[in-house]
């Protein structure tokens, strides 16, 4: 086996190389990641798993009856096509929403009647990044789309922080900085080191796990604000808090427990107990 049978990959759970053996897929971490992540395990299996999709599918509902409201939506199955099918039918829609050359500029802004804001978790790297893509695809067609703000992942906690503390989620404090320097951790929802398995667009080192052992060792305190105990790393120094026992005061912004003043650092307040 020579170098030149080995690819090499950045995926969103690390970087890895990849060769075939044997008929099958072997899978090794990058050797200089500390913590390899776990999933990276996965991706032998689900080269030829029944779950991956080998064809488009299109909604049977629509492939016979076209666009339009229809009642079988959310209940109706899929029927697989080749791809010259498929490639055809989404050219025709998206002619038909008014892309091309001579763009449909009958509303206020381009793009207008159609939405690529949707996002997910892909792992093509940041080059091929799907959405990425899609945005490159949607500005040359339409000239604009209906995009979104905003994630599911962080959900209200990164629109509170914005309006308390100027949204940290921008500049957030590195790996580095929480292992030399920072004196008190209050994790809201945990910290759970199976969440940092991931970054998008991959990774090369995990230091997750290394970091906070550092900060242990060096004495800062952790407070996990979490029902789940696993929710943060096995320390010796963490505060688990869990459970909200009493109606939470009116000065407080929402999160369980937790009262953030519009300036300086937070404090813990008294709806919360320890409880893991």
């Amino acid at each position: 086996m020579t170098t030149e049978d080995i690819r090499y990959h950045s995926s969103h759970w690390g970087t890895f190389s990849a060769r075939r053996r044997n008929g099958t897929l072997e899978i090794t971490p990058f050797a200089k990641d500390p913590d390899p992540s776990p999933v990276l395990d996965n991706i032998p299996a689900a080269l030829n798993h029944p779950a991956r999709l080998s064809k488009p599918l299109i909604r049977r509902g629509w492939l016979e009856n076209g666009p339009g409201p229809d009642r079988r939506r959310g209940e109706d199955d899929f029927v697989e096509v080749e791809w010259d099918e498929a490639l055809d039918l989404a050219a025709k829609e998206l002619r038909r929403l008014g892309a091309g050359p001579d763009q449909c500029r009958d509303g206020p802004v381009a793009g207008a009647q159609v939405f690529g804001g949707s996002y997910g978790w892909a792992s093509a790297g940041r080059f091929h990044h799907v959405q990425s893509q899609i945005h490159r695809f949607l500005n040359s067609i339409f000239g604009g789309y209906v995009g979104s703000v905003d994630s599911y992942s962080s959900a209200a906690g990164g629109v509170i922080l914005d309006l308390v503390w100027g949204n940290p989620l921008n500049h957030p404090p590195s790996w580095r900085e929480i292992a030399e320097d920072t004196e008190l951790l209050i994790a809201f929802g945990g910290l759970a080191l199976r969440n940092h398995s991931s970054s998008p667009g991959g990774t090369s080192q995990h230091v997750a796990r290394s970091a906070l052992e550092t900060a242990s060792a060096r004495g800062c305190q952790f407070v996990s604000v979490s029902p789940l105990r696993d929710d943060f790393a096995d320390l010796p120094e963490v505060t688990r808090l869990a459970r909200v026992r009493r109606p939470m005061s009116p000065s407080c912004w929402g999160w369980p427990g937790i009262c953030m003043p519009a300036a300086g650092r937070p404090r813990l307040s008294g709806p919360i107990h320890p409880r893991l």
